[in-house]
């Protein structure tokens, strides 16, 4: 007869055993649905997930443009997106630029509020490129502003690239705390954890289904239709020379994707915004701009009186309706001569 110890004791066995077998189990189960999943994502099952906190469009605009180019009617299509500020959301028609080609494009906006060069040339590396491929970019610029190191400028800027989506994709981990850096890990190796919103009913995320809708609403092809005039008196044309501080790494990253998209033999355009009567005058950008081709940059920041005209805003920042449609013309017509080149 075998002792209450003896018995208790492989009883302990048992369980341990039992544990660890469930343990192992659970592991196996773990990383088959992963394993499944990341699968699924390499075959592009899954879209961005909407995990980039106060910048949520970003995700709307890569599905919203990844699913555009993939139909089946734009198939050899000269796939084109523009980056930019709110300029380029309200200024850049996308309809009306394909419509100059006789719909032989395929055209989205892909353009930010509140962006500047060190953000938009992070989308363009590594999310415009890589992920949606396209064939052509048209980089709206809001010059001198977008090369500003204001503290506003930077701030928002920082803001945007201190994201837990910025870091997954960029890599960096400087001036994250332990939290911020396991919560980009997991999105780095774990597709549950990445994926996590997908898998959740609208009806239980009714905040996101709710934003999502919004942006339904508000954008088409991401450009934002506005029919105000602004009704300001137009003033006179003034010249104004700005002597803001210069940005240096926001220009050297400018540089760096204009020697990518060339690398990668993409065609660019780079455009100079216009200003609500006025021209500025930024020595530092004036400089920047002379490295490009001539076929490759147009600017409308110049002695021009072409947008001179308070009908061709929304507001003393932004063109409305009819000024898109001249804006975006004038930008076409010059974009034709880079595909003739």
């Amino acid at each position: 007869m075998k002792s209450i110890p003896q018995v208790k004791s492989r009883k302990d066995v048992k369980d341990k055993y039992k544990a660890l077998k469930a343990l192992a189990l659970a592991v196996l189960i773990l990383v088959s649905i992963e394993g499944f999943l990341w699968i699924l994502e390499e075959n592009e099952y899954f879209g961005e997930p909407y995990l980039w906190g106060c910048q949520q469009i970003v995700a709307y605009k890569i599905n919203h443009c990844k699913e555009l180019f993939s139909q089946p009617e734009h198939i050899g299509k000269l796939k084109i997106v523009s980056m930019g500020d709110s300029f380029c959301v309200t200024g850049f028609n996308p309809f009306r630029f394909d419509k100059y080609f006789n719909e032989s494009t395929i055209t989205y906006n892909f353009g930010i509020v509140g962006s500047a060069i060190r953000s938009q040339s992070f989308y363009i590396e590594k999310v415009i490129i890589p992920q949606i491929a396209p064939d052509a970019i048209i980089w709206v610029l809001n010059t001198p502003s977008d090369f500003s190191s204001h503290e506003n400028t930077l701030t928002q800027e920082l803001l945007i690239l201190n994201s837990s989506m910025v870091r997954y994709y960029s890599g960096d981990i400087n001036n994250m705390n332990l939290e911020e850096i396991f919560n980009m890990l997991f999105l780095k190796f774990s597709r549950l954890y990445k994926y996590r919103i997908t898998f959740i009913p609208e009806w239980l995320n009714p905040e996101l289904k709710a934003e999502i809708e919004s942006y339904d609403k508000m954008y088409s092809r991401g450009f934002r239709y506005t029919y105000k005039i602004y009704e300001e008196d137009p003033p006179d044309f003034r010249i104004l020379i700005s002597k803001i501080e210069y940005d240096t790494f926001a220009g050297n990253k400018f540089m760096e994707i204009i020697n990518l998209c060339e690398e990668k033999e993409i065609k660019y355009l780079v455009v100079n915004n216009p200003h609500y009567y006025k021209y500025i005058g930024y020595n530092y950008t004036n400089q920047l701009f002379k490295q490009l081709p001539k076929e490759n940059y147009v600017n409308f920041n110049n002695l021009n009186s072409t947008f001179c005209n308070n009908k061709f805003y929304n507001d003393v920042l932004h063109l409305n309706l009819y000024g898109a449609l001249i804006y975006t013309n004038l930008v076409a017509k010059k974009f034709k001569a880079i595909l003739s080149h």
